[in-house]
């Protein structure tokens, strides 16, 4: 048994993206409490109504309070062993009929020209693009540092293990000092060979697999943003419908499901 308190009104914010992804808009469930929860005086109308459950508890009432979120996967295309180059597909699978939370051009390709990757194609649900292990570790993003020069040295096909010299002279020792720079190649999954800490130069060995790890992880994690704070919805009139009614509405199981609706079927 379960009582959910849904919102009576919209909350906006003047940013769109914003208002999507993080208010309650008229119709959203915002929590789930046990059958008898006494709520408080901010939690009634005009801003809120109650549906109690009976027949549904907590917990899985609690399911359909999830936000939507864009789900992207990863697959790798093609593989020239020889140059250690990919041709890599991101899709998004989390999308509605109408293909919104979808990839964009807006949401990705910035970032993964940033990367060093060369975009072959755009569809509404995914997006195409090659790269090589070299221009993944030469990019900007790799270390989040700018003006690096990484040179590639050696690169053992049957391995897969490139080694890389790269040059941080450009920066003050205080803003990225030795320590710092063997602390960063590790975190991305390189072996220090060798390192020149008076002319800023470090020698490093790393794998075809870490470097695609990481390169995969941050490219989840930038474009798999909320879409909306609620997928879960009810109609504006079932809403009104518990307003005329006092802000106190009781459904049965089949009600609930009935009445709840999906974004992803819009």
């Amino acid at each position: 048994m379960c009582e959910i308190l849904i919102k009576a009104v919209d909350a906006t914010h003047p940013d769109s993206d914003k208002d999507k992804r993080g208010s309650y808009k008229k119709g959203y469930p915002v929590v789930v409490k046990p059958d008898g929860w006494e709520w408080g005086n901010l939690e009634t109308l005009p801003k809120f109504v109650i549906v109690k459950c009976p027949e549904v508890g907590v917990a899985a009432a609690e399911t359909y309070m999830q936000q939507w979120n864009r789900s992207i996967d990863y697959e790798v295309v093609v593989h020239q062993v020889p140059t250690d180059g990919y041709r890599i597909r991101v899709y998004s699978s989390n999308m509605s009929v109408s293909n919104e939370g979808g990839l964009t051009k807006a949401n990705i390709e910035n970032y993964l020209t940033a990367w060093g990757c060369v975009v072959q194609s755009f569809t509404a649900t995914d997006v195409t693009f090659d790269v090589s292990i070299e221009l993944l570790v030469q990019s900007d993003k790799f270390y989040e540092k700018d003006n690096l020069t990484t040179t590639e040295t050696a690169y053992d096909e049957g391995t897969g293990v490139h080694r890389f010299s790269t040059d941080y002279s450009y920066y003050d020792i205080n803003e990225w000092p030795p320590a710092r720079v063997e602390a960063r190649v590790e975190e991305n999954g390189g072996t220090v060979i060798s390192h020149d800490t008076e002319n800023g130069i470090i020698v490093y060995d790393i794998g075809r697999a870490d470097v695609l790890n990481r390169f995969k992880q941050e490219v989840k994690e930038r474009i798999s943003w909320t879409v909306y704070r609620r997928r879960y919805y009810f109609l504006e009139a079932d809403v009104d419908t518990a307003i005329a009614a006092g802000g106190i509405i009781t459904l049965t199981q089949a009600q609930l499901m009935n009445k709840l609706n999906d974004k992803l079927d819009d």
